[in-house]
């Protein structure tokens, strides 16, 4: 025999508060949106995500006037569905070894355009996943240089040469039509009496002559402005022999640079494909949380952009039926 089924006083509220729009509501579209994303937000960030992707493809018809991004829904909703739908199981190797996996079943083929669309905006670099299982991929390490603007932060150069002088000898080839060098003294004539004076009375006297410093300089594509390459000591008292010589103060900025190590994308793409099946526990929850610190900002903005189909006077209805029964709670605590 079948037991009575026994609610609590929200869950009657929430029963009551149905069947009062299903009655009374002239949009039961709008009415069903607004229950769809009450009982989205009710569930864990990860079903929830997954839930108001599937919404966004409810409303496709009606999201005209939206704002919403169909392409990024498409990739919230297929990766979130891949790792509710996993599950530990167990992997026994030839030895008798048994390992608890964690295998993600993507619903797309992993290749290099996919695994740049799914994957790559928000995968970490490091994540746990048994090793002894996968293929020995050696993993190439680049290093990528950028030269920017320092005035309108726009990319001057970008090349795969790791050195300071190397790259910079590169935008003076790539820019050679803007390019100038210009020699200047760091030091003017009457400091320079006064300090051979100050050793002369010391007893140590160097012979000490100005430095020279030779700078190079160039102009941004963009903005137009002058900036200073690199600067060289040439001629005078050798900074290495006085330690009060220092190197002159410019007006001018150096470009701004910055260094982006990645890995080989093709190498890439084969290691991530056999770790997704041979994850650890703490791999798989490495890569949902790395994937709901990305996702979560998107499925905000594309619930609110979903409750704009929401009738006012369906919601006016709902959070009227929340009050009374939050009334109600605190007016039985009182009576107990």
């Amino acid at each position: 025999m079948k037991k009575p089924e026994t609610l609590s006083e929200k869950e009657k509220t929430a029963r009551l508060a149905s069947d009062a729009f299903y009655k009374r509501s002239k949009t039961p579209k709008s009415q069903m949106i607004l229950i769809k994303v009450l009982q989205a937000n009710k569930l864990d960030n990860l079903r929830r995500t997954n839930k108001i992707a599937a919404l966004a493809y409810f409303i496709q018809p009606d999201s005209k006037d939206l704002e919403i991004d169909y392409d990024r829904v498409k990739v919230l909703y297929s990766i979130s569905n891949a790792f509710i739908s996993t599950k530990k199981t167990a992997y026994i190797t030839q030895g008798y070894w048994r390992y608890w996996i964690y295998p993600i079943s993507w619903s797309f083929q992993l290749t290099q355009d996919t695994y740049t669309k799914y994957v790559l905006p928000w995968i970490i670099e490091d994540y746990h996943y048994h090793k002894i299982l996968c293929s020995n991929y050696e993993i190439y390490l680049y290093r990528e240089t950028r030269l920017s603007c320092p005035y309108c932060n726009k990319i001057m150069l970008t090349t795969k040469l790791t050195t300071k002088k190397d790259a910079i000898d590169q935008l003076k080839q790539k820019y050679k039509e803007s390019f100038e060098e210009k020699k200047e003294a760091l030091i003017n004539e009457d400091e320079i009496r006064e300090r051979n004076r100050y050793e002369i009375r010391l007893g140590y006297y160097h012979g000490y002559k100005p430095p020279h410093w030779e700078a190079s300089y160039t102009k941004c594509p963009n903005c137009k402005e002058k900036i200073r390459l690199n600067f060289k000591f040439f001629k005078g008292t050798h900074p290495s022999l006085h330690p009060s010589i220092k190197p002159p103060e410019f007006e001018t900025k150096e470009p701004v640079i910055e260094y982006r190590e990645y890995y080989d994308p093709i190498v890439q793409v084969k290691r991530f494909s056999e770790a997704s099946h041979v994850l650890t526990r703490k791999g798989y929850n490495q890569l949902v949380n790395s994937f709901l610190a990305w996702a979560e900002p998107s499925i905000s903005r594309i619930e609110w952009e979903i409750l704009k189909l929401v009738d006012p006077d369906t919601l006016q209805k709902y959070l009227d039926l929340e009050f009374k029964s939050e009334e109600k709670e605190e007016q039985g605590e009182e009576e107990q």
